[in-house]
Parts: C-alpha cells; structure tokens; sequence
C-alpha cells in the first residue's frame, strides 16, 4: 500500500530510512567479522617462533607466534586480570601471560613430556606496577624485552577480536532495526488502508499534532510508536490523556479503552514542557463527544492569570 496522506507517508518513510540504516549496518558487520576472521585465518597459518618475531618485527606486538617450553613455568607477579610467568625455552627465557587454570595445565604438561608447545598473541605490558615487579626478577638483557609478553590462549579469541566483536555488535544492531521496522512496517499493511487514507485526506479529517492522530469519519489513526494504529470510532468508548513525570520531563499519554475494556496507547510523547488551558480541554472533549466517545482529561489546565489594568 502506497499512503498519499502527509503525515502517515512521512512517517512509513521514516519506518523505511531506519530498515535501511539497519541492512547497512548488518552489511558493515558482516564485512568486519568476515575480515576479522580471514585475516585471523591467515595469523593462524603464519605461526612462527617468539624469537623470530622479535628479531624481524620493529614493533612485535599482535603477532601470532608460539614457544617450546622446556623449564619453568615460574610465576613473577600478577594482577587483577592475569597471573605472569617466566618460562624457559633453548633460546633464552621469556614472559607468559595466564589464568591459573591454564599455569597449571602448562606445568602439567611440562613435567609429564619435559617440554610443551605454547601458541598465543604477543601483547604490549602496560601495567608500570607489573612492569616494575618483573624487571626485580630479570636481568637487563631482557628487561628490553619485558615490554612484550605472549599471551596464552586461543588464537582465534586473542587476534583480530577487535574486527570480530565490532562486527558482531553491528550485525546485532542491525538485525535489531531490521526487525524492529519490518514489524512497524507491517502494521501499516491495513486491510482498510485504501479506506483510511482516503478518509485521513477528507478536509473534515481532524490532525492533532501534538498527539501524531488523526480523527476521520470513521476511524481514529495513530502514528505512535512508528507504527500504523487505525480503531473503528464504534469500538473506541472512552479516551483518557494523563502525564506521568520521567525524569525532568513530563509523559503525555492518549489511552484508549475499547468497548471490550481493552486499553491501547495511541500516543506517548515526552515534552520539556506541557500545558493545556480550558479552551483546548473543552474542545478536545466536544470533538470526542461528538463521536459518542467519552474524553477524560487528567492534565490540570493552565491557570490564566488575569490583571486589573490601572487607569
């Protein structure tokens, strides 16, 4: 159905531009996480010795490399994230990164095959307090190196996590909005939309904007809530508008209650500031009346100050 009425189109348009905004993100999400996990395809088949990596990279950071362990592991310090070990390898003796259930699990194997193979992602220390314990157990030869520790653990958790957690927000995201305006979206696939309209566009057709409805010969339309609302007049018995405080800010809200007694919000919008005097009360309570509906207003009009003028 193609509304031609101003305000359903605009708002069916609205509906439309955040589906949109939606795939897009969807898309940059699939793209980031398929990145992340190619370029985490390719670290993984690039594993190469840690003393390899420190010798050819300038900065050694983030590189996919493992050790042969054959002494240690020996714990040096740890903080409230993670424990730090000094293992032994034939090369030299460098720092490891680890929970305590994963030392235990390298000591294990240490003791029981005398060596053990260790693959992770090499990480910048940035703890000073850690730094500072450490270097009390190395000498100076590799307190130029204590900057980078290698970090124990899956490799498709540690590389690239960046791509793929943002990925997976954005597809979450995306997916979210996708549904949340499809389901708007279908609400405005009315068996009587032609109908409504056609009658929303009638010059007797009554818009309250300050409520998003519309009041037509037959039905009342709302656009609350990015959705299409449309209620036979017959079945609408009364109409309530009370305010609810959030925060600094006053919620104004239109509820229906149908002849079956059920209650339907047709409008709830916050405003800074809100007021109605007894005009406007009065005739938001005719126009209701006038379709045999009852209008209660719970909203205390604005007082209207009068002053004597001084001759």
């Amino acid at each position: 159905m193609k509304y031609t009425n101003k305000h359903i189109k605009e708002q069916y348009k609205f509906n439309k531009i955040w589906r949109t905004i939606g795939m897009i993100l969807l898309l940059v999400g699939l793209f980031l996480v398929g990145f992340g996990l190619i370029q985490t395809k390719r670290k993984m088949d690039h594993v190469r010795p840690f003393e390899q990596v420190l010798q050819e990279e300038s900065n050694p950071a983030n590189q996919t490399t493992y050790i042969e362990i054959i002494g240690g592991p020996e714990k040096l310090v740890e903080n409230k994230h993670e424990g730090y070990y000094l293992v032994t390898t034939a090369e030299g003796s460098y720092i490891v990164a680890m929970q305590p259930e994963q030392f235990a699990d390298l000591k294990q194997r240490v003791e029981e095959n005398g060596t053990a193979r260790v693959e992770g992602m090499t990480k910048v220390v940035t703890d000073e307090n850690v730094k500072k314990l450490v270097s009390e157990y190395i000498n100076h030869k590799f307190i130029a190196i204590r900057m980078t520790k290698l970090t124990y653990g899956k490799i498709l958790k540690e590389g690239y996590f960046a791509n793929l957690d943002i990925g997976g927000i954005l597809i979450l995201i995306g997916i979210s909005m996708i549904l949340t305006q499809v389901r708007a979206i279908k609400k405005y696939r009315h068996p009587l939309a032609e109908q409504i309209d056609e009658e929303c566009n009638q010059p007797e057709a009554l818009w309250f904007n300050d409520f998003r409805i519309y009041l037509t010969k037959s039905f009342l339309v709302s656009v609350y809530g990015g959705k299409l609302t449309a209620l036979d007049l017959a079945k609408v018995q009364k109409t309530r508008l009370f305010e609810t405080v959030k925060g600094s800010s006053q919620v104004i809200t239109l509820e229906v209650t149908t002849t079956e007694q059920e209650k339907i919000t047709v409008s709830e919008n916050e405003w800074s500031f809100f007021t109605m005097n007894e005009e406007e009360i009065t005739y938001l309570t005719d126009v209701f009346v006038e379709r045999n509906i009852e209008f209660v207003c719970e909203i205390q009009p604005e007082e209207e100050n009068d002053e004597d003028e001084e001759v």
